[in-house]
Formats: structure tokens, sequence, C-alpha cells
């Protein structure tokens, strides 16, 4: 059973001056987030919410090493993520180490 209905969202324009990388609602789109550790240039870049980790390891330059591992997150809390993985409201960091270490 399928229901319409119409819905309307009415939103003050000093909401939409909370900050830079914020829409209309309060929503965070993008976030900063170093990216360190086996990449050619280790660096804190202001990335979109959604955005791939090998795309933002890429900005740093790329991987130094043939098969990385990713961390994201900090090197005592931080968890394994694929590279097609995204970046999300809670990414802070991306660590860049060989599987092996």
């Amino acid at each position: 059973m399928s229901i319409d209905r119409d819905m309307k969202i009415t939103v003050p324009a000093t909401s939409a001056n909370i900050g830079p990388g914020f829409d209309s609602v309060g929503v965070a789109v993008s976030k900063y987030l170093t990216i360190a550790g086996a990449v050619k240039t280790p660096i804190t870049v202001k990335v979109p919410i959604g955005m791939t980790v090998e795309d933002v390891v890429n900005l740093a330059g790329g991987a130094l090493i043939q098969e990385p591992a990713y961390i994201m997150g900090g090197p005592m809390t931080g968890y394994v993520v694929n590279g097609y993985d995204t970046i999300t409201k809670t990414t802070n960091a991306i660590l860049v180490l060989p599987k092996t270490h």
C-alpha cells in the first residue's frame, strides 16, 4: 500500500549561515581529514562526505606501496577499511600502511 503525501520544509535563512560545509538544514556535507602514512604528500584536506577512501588517498599523491592497508581513524582506535569505502561524518583520518604491518 502506497501513501502519497506532500511535505514542506521551511528553513530560516540564518540556518544556512552555520558555516561552510553545511547545507541549508545544518547537515554536514564535507569535512576536514588528514591523510598520512605511506603517501607521497601527507596532507589535511576538505573532502565531501561520501568520497571513497582511495580517491582521498589520491589527493595526497597516492599510496607509495603496492598493496596498502587503509586505516580509518587513528593508530590506536582506527579500523581497516577498503579503498571503495566512503568518508563519513565521523572520519577524521586515513592512515596508509603496508598490509603486513
